[in-house]
């Protein structure tokens, strides 16, 4: 029985490779006729695939440059409003500075009005002054005492001995 079984798979071993070699759907057999019968079809198709992942890597390239550059744009208009804004703001500042710069100007020469006016009438003491000086003089001359001129000009004692001393001086 051993012998039995022995020659049965003998016998099965045998058909079998007799049976692969006559098969032509074997995978090695599939695997030649495949690559002796690739068209021209499909060799275009590998290379337009090819061509498109680099036409693709293109467009990404030129995509990221163009995005830079935006980004450059962008950038440069931010920084050329922020120059629009400070630019505004010194002229508005530069006019507010003008407004303090005349005001001051008219207070100045308000001043200068005020001191000519108070010059006019230091000018008009100075000729009264003057006239008083003269007649001290000549009540001095007359032989009058300080007491006397003083009395008879309306003026003080103290006032009347000041310009004495200048007129003696």
């Amino acid at each position: 029985m051993p012998y039995f079984l022995i020659i049965i798979s003998l016998t099965l071993i045998v058909l079998n490779i007799i049976s692969f070699k006559k098969d032509k759907n074997s995978f090695k057999h599939i695997l030649i006729n495949k690559e002796e019968n690739i068209q021209n079809y499909e060799v275009e198709i590998g290379k337009l695939r090819r061509e498109m992942g680099e036409t693709i890597l293109d467009i990404q390239t030129e995509m990221r440059e163009l995005k830079e550059k935006i980004n450059a744009l962008e950038y440069a208009i931010r920084k050329e409003e922020s120059v629009k804004k400070q630019y505004n703001i010194i002229q508005e500042e530069s006019l507010i500075n003008i407004e303090e710069v005349n005001k001051n100007i008219e207070i100045h020469n308000e001043g200068i009005k005020a001191k000519n006016y108070g010059a006019v009438i230091d000018n008009k003491d100075d000729n009264r002054n003057s006239v008083k000086l003269e007649e001290i003089k000549k009540l001095i001359d007359k032989g009058m005492n300080e007491e006397e001129i003083a009395e008879v000009l309306h003026i003080g004692r103290g006032e009347m001995l000041l310009i004495k001393e200048l007129y003696l001086k």
